[in-house]
């Protein structure tokens, strides 16, 4: 009992620090789901039910701490075409969003505060985005960085991103077998050699790692400039080839499936207050991802993999996605939904997670793991002496 203790309070510091680093990226998050449950960077959002002006339907409606821009976003079901729609988010530039979920045949009273029998209307007049959920049925959604002019975007918060939950949950099985474990084992050293900090971190190791692994489960590609990229938590292949389009050898990540060709360029945004290229991802349709990354005057040799002298032109005919980056410089990037025929867009539902610069080891997890060794050593210590 006491080595899994050990264990777990061990899991307990890595994955809590790698659960905080991964929902912490994004410097400004909002999070909304079906239930009016929703967040601003971890502050609760106002939420109610209210009618929606231009469709005259009452439904949830979140207050946000800024205007947005108007428009719609319309979630759409995995499946054949033309997909289903699941949900529309309605922005309507006065600080309020509206949250329209499909209301099932199968669903009984209590309804969630955010079903309707029927989804309004989009309005030409307003841009829409549409975009894959993300997840297994039950278990969905979609996150999104709208692009200026786009629903719910804010001009002076650049890097700003939704965390839309289409599908709460019930709690998992799992998890409350874990949660179990952890109280039993907690009862159970109660009077014997277990600190309270090590209960603490066993418990705690128990509920992140599950939460770290639901959000990593999910479709997504993760890339970085040095070549370590993976599949959700499977390596991808990487190397340095010549891009066909520019003739310039860089990183080139191969994915396990075809996508739809095209550039995604990540921009920083500087103190001039310009926007600044960063980094060029090329998709060229044949399962090939090629990273650009730009090579700073300040660095020295060896250059990462991904760092090129100069950016290839965009291709014409092919589409091109500008996103603004999130996170301080040295540790940022971008979150990318593809869905919708974009550049990357796969038949996997795939999302990609770029990360621009990678950040040396953080003295936070250097601190929280040399905790973790150190309880460790005190605790055999004093069974040692026992």
């Amino acid at each position: 009992m006491k080595t899994l203790a050990k264990i777990l309070a061990l899991i307990g510091l890595t994955s809590t620090l790698t659960t905080t680093v991964a929902l912490g990226q994004n410097t400004n998050v909002i999070t909304v789901d079906e239930l009016g449950k929703g967040s601003y960077n971890g502050a609760a959002l106002p939420s109610g039910i209210s009618v929606e002006p231009f469709s005259g339907i009452a439904t949830l409606t979140y207050t946000l701490p800024f205007a947005g821009g108007r428009g719609d976003v319309v979630l759409l079901e995995p499946g054949p075409t033309p997909q289903q729609m699941s949900d529309i988010l309605r922005f309507d530039g006065n600080g309020f969003m509206y949250f329209f979920s499909e209301r099932e045949t199968t669903d009984v009273p209590p309804f969630d505060p955010a079903d309707v029998i029927q989804f309004p209307a989009l309005i030409a007049s307003f841009p829409t985005v549409f975009l894959q959920e993300i997840g297994t049925e039950g278990n969905n959604g979609a996150f999104f960085t709208p692009n200026p002019g786009d629903p719910g975007s804010e001009p002076t918060l650049p890097g700003l991103s939704y965390n839309i939950i289409s599908d709460v949950p019930e709690p998992s099985s799992v998890l409350l077998v874990g949660l179990g474990i952890g109280l039993l084992l907690v009862v159970r050293q109660r009077r014997q050699f277990i600190k309270p900090l090590a209960k603490a971190l066993a418990l705690i190791g128990l509920t992140s790692t599950l939460a770290t692994t639901a959000v990593i489960g999910q479709p997504l590609i993760t890339v970085d400039e040095l070549g370590k990229g993976n599949f959700n938590g499977a390596p991808l292949p990487s190397g340095i080839t010549v891009e066909p389009f520019s003739g310039i050898a860089t990183l080139t990540y191969s994915l396990p499936f075809p996508t739809v060709p095209g550039d995604v360029q990540l921009f920083e945004v500087n103190a001039a207050g310009t926007n600044q290229l960063s980094d060029v991802i090329r998709f060229d349709g044949n399962g090939h991802l090629f990273f650009f990354s730009e090579r700073e005057a300040t660095d020295v040799p060896p250059f990462d993999p991904a760092d090129v002298n100069q950016f290839p032109s965009p291709i014409a005919g092919l589409n091109v996605v500008a996103l603004i980056e999130n996170g301080p410089e040295g540790n940022n990037g971008a979150f990318y939904n593809p869905a919708g025929g974009n550049p990357g867009d796969n038949s996997a539902g795939a999302s990609y997670n770029l990360i621009s610069d990678v950040p040396e080891p953080s003295s936070m997890v250097l601190a929280g793991l040399g905790g973790g060794l150190l309880l460790l050593l005190r605790q055999r210590l004093q069974a040692r002496r026992n």
